[in-house]
């Protein structure tokens, strides 16, 4: 299995506690991200609040461009943007847009969030006929679940 994390369950793996998304690396062949990634990356870096919140940050971006590969380099889905952005504009963020758009090029792909907003779109009977529309497959989609980091 080609899983494709989006920023979500990357902060959420990484940056977070009790993450369910382990399980599913275990049993994955690779495992990507989506250049915007990067760029939602930063902007936490930039919105630190503390130096050990900038540290575990930039260490994420770090991880995320040593140990994961990026999706997208070699095919930009422009078509499925545009489509998807058309047909489902006020239910999800540009960015969220390039990730899925690239999950859905990529076929066989399997997309894995902690955003139940993205979740509930890709997973929607709207979504799967949009896409069907277009002899497109809709990607299989994972909600992923982790805790927020307790301040001692």
């Amino acid at each position: 299995m080609r899983l494709l994390l989006d920023t979500s369950a990357i902060i959420g793996w990484l940056e977070r506690t009790n993450s369910t998304l382990p399980a599913m690396l275990a049993e994955s062949e690779s495992v990507d991200y989506h250049p915007v990634t990067l760029g939602e990356l930063q902007a936490g870096v930039e919105r630190a609040a503390t130096e050990d919140e900038l540290e575990m940050r930039t260490n994420t971006i770090r991880f995320t461009q040593s140990r994961l590969q990026a999706v997208g380099h070699d095919v930009l889905p422009y078509e499925q943007f545009g489509f998807l952005t058309a047909r489902f504009s006020q239910k999800l963020s540009h960015n969220d847009f390039w990730i899925v758009s690239s999950a859905l090029a990529s076929v066989g792909c399997t997309l894995v969030t902690e955003d139940a907003k993205l979740f509930a779109v890709v997973s929607s009977d709207e979504f799967a006929e949009a896409v069907a529309s277009r002899s497109w497959v809709r990607p299989a989609c994972h909600l992923v679940t982790s805790s927020p980091v307790r301040a001692i």
